[in-house]
Formats: C-alpha cells, structure tokens, sequence
C-alpha cells in the first residue's frame, strides 16, 4: 500500500484520490477473499427443497453480486426439485442475495436515495457516491422491494398492536413527544396529500434524539391507528407524560383524543407566535416597533411556561 502511494507534497484532492483508490482496490480484494470462503454451497447430489421433497444437483450457475466493493463473480452450485419445479442455490440464502444480487448495504443506499430523488437521479448519485453501476429499472425495482418489505413489517407490527401485544421492550421512558402533519407531495403523476408522523425523546440539554418516523399516503382516520402504534414502539405504553406538538389542525387534535387521549396537546411555538402577530398589527399596527417589542416580551414570557 504504502509503495502505491507517491511521495511529496501535492494538492490534497490528489492524495485523496490515490488513497481512495488503493482502499477501492484492497477492499474488493478482501470482499472476493471472503466470500469465495464460503464455497459454492455444494450440498450433495440431493438437496431437501423447500416443499419438503427431494431436489438434484443441477451443476454450477455464474453469478456477479453487486456489492459496495465492486462486482464479484461466484460460483454456486444449482438445485431444482421436479415436484415443485423451483430451483435455488444455498450460497445464495447463506449470503442472504437477493433476486437482483445486491447486497444488503447496496440496497440500502438504494433506497436512501431513491426516498430523496427521482429513480433516475438516484441512479446516478449511486454511481457518483459509491461507484455501484446498475441500471434505472434495476434501482427502481430495488426501492420498491424495499418499501413492500418495510410495508409488511410495519402491518406485522400494527396488527400486533391492535391485538393488544407490547411492542417496547427498553427501559420507562420519562416524558415522550410526538407530533403529526399533512403535506402535499407529486406521488404516482399527481399531487397527493401525505400524513407524516414522529416520536422522540429529547436529552438533558433539550436536544431531540430517539427520533423515529411514519409516513403513508393513507386518510387521517387510517392515519391515527398507525400512529398509535409507532407511539407504542417508542414507549408510550411504559410512559406517563406523553406530549403531542403539533400545528393546529382540526384532524391532528381528533387523532390525538381518540389515540393519545391522556395526552398533553400543545400548540407548536411557530403556529403560535402566528396568532399574537394578529393580535400585535391589530393593537399596535403593522410592522409598528412598539408591536414587535410586545411581540418580544410575549415569546419571552411563552418559552418561561408564562
């Protein structure tokens, strides 16, 4: 490594570069080296299929997985079972690759960035950032595959929930905040309204962290429940003082009586502040100095629980 490297003094955008590509090149080396320790998963001549019947040793299928390190060829043995008529290749389970051959740390930062840009775009930053080369469907179908997966988690979670299961297992949780509102997002060609929800806990500075997050196209009435649920993930259950922050809105403060009923409702700072700037140009004027000075003592006096 150390010989790769040339030597004196040169901008530093170089020397990244060559360190860069020396780490490129030793970790694709060692991704080869240990995964080809694993072998083809040559179990036999016969393999118990997954029906419970008995499937052949086919011979060996070529496969190039996709990984962060670059793309590694493997050889896997091949087995088909003539009564279900599926075939498979055990590497492939113990590796746990998917149909498509990315590995799970790519089809992370897939959809990462497939939840931020449109499936072309991610495409390219994907080659940019990582140097992962796939195409725009196989990017899309990934992030798609992904989202059914946290789909189904997410419903195994909330049909948990409704049928009375704990969900948290940490520690009592001292005070829990949450929070929900609507947007408008361009979704499937057209312009459609997303509810989005969040719970966290903030540290002895008053700093959020714990923040988890749901989002869904689905109406405020179907919206609730599953946010009851994200609550009961984060600890609502092992919680006795749960607030819900949030702007105003007619339907937040219905979900939140019939989901978080012993909750404390509290009207956001911003949304707030909004309502005595109206009582502000209306006593003092608009854009008057003496209303921006009431304006100053009122946020004082609000973020000191006056």
């Amino acid at each position: 490594v150390r010989k790769s490297l040339k030597r004196g003094i040169r901008p530093l955008h170089e020397i990244e570069a060559e360190v860069q590509q020396i780490g490129d090149d030793v970790t694709e080396t060692l991704t080869d080296e240990i995964i080809r320790e694993a072998g083809t998963g040559h179990q036999g001549s016969r393999l118990r299929c997954g029906c419970g019947e008995v499937a052949k040793y086919k011979g060996m299928h070529l496969r190039r997985l996709v990984t962060l390190h670059g793309r590694i060829p493997i050889l896997r043995a091949y087995y088909h079972c003539s009564w279900c008529r599926a075939g498979f290749c055990p590497l492939d389970e113990l590796l746990r690759i998917g149909k498509n051959g990315c590995s799970r740390r790519v089809q992370a930062d897939i959809a990462r960035l497939c939840s931020y840009l449109p499936f072309a775009l991610a495409t390219q930053e994907l080659k940019a950032l990582r140097g992962v080369k796939l195409s725009a469907t196989t990017v899309q179908n990934t992030a798609k595959q992904v989202g059914n997966r946290l789909g189904q988690e997410w419903n195994a979670r909330h049909e948990q929930a409704q049928a009375g299961q704990s969900l948290y297992s940490g520690h009592p949780v001292a005070r829990l905040y949450g929070s929900m509102d609507g947007v408008k997002a361009h979704v499937g060609g057209r312009w459609r309204d997303i509810k989005l929800g969040v719970f966290y806990q903030r540290d002895p500075r008053g700093r959020v962290r714990d923040t988890v997050f749901y989002g869904s196209l689905q109406t405020s009435s179907d919206f609730g429940p599953r946010l009851r649920t994200l609550g009961m993930l984060c600890g609502t259950g092992a919680c006795s003082d749960v607030e819900i922050v949030a702007d105003g809105a007619e339907w937040i403060w219905n979900e939140t009586q019939a989901h978080f009923p012993r909750s404390d409702q509290v009207l956001d700072f911003f949304h707030l502040t909004e309502h005595l700037w109206v009582v502000s140009e209306a006593q003092f004027g608009k854009e008057s100095e003496a209303g921006r000075e009431w304006m100053a003592v009122q946020k004082g006096r609000l973020l000191r629980d006056e």
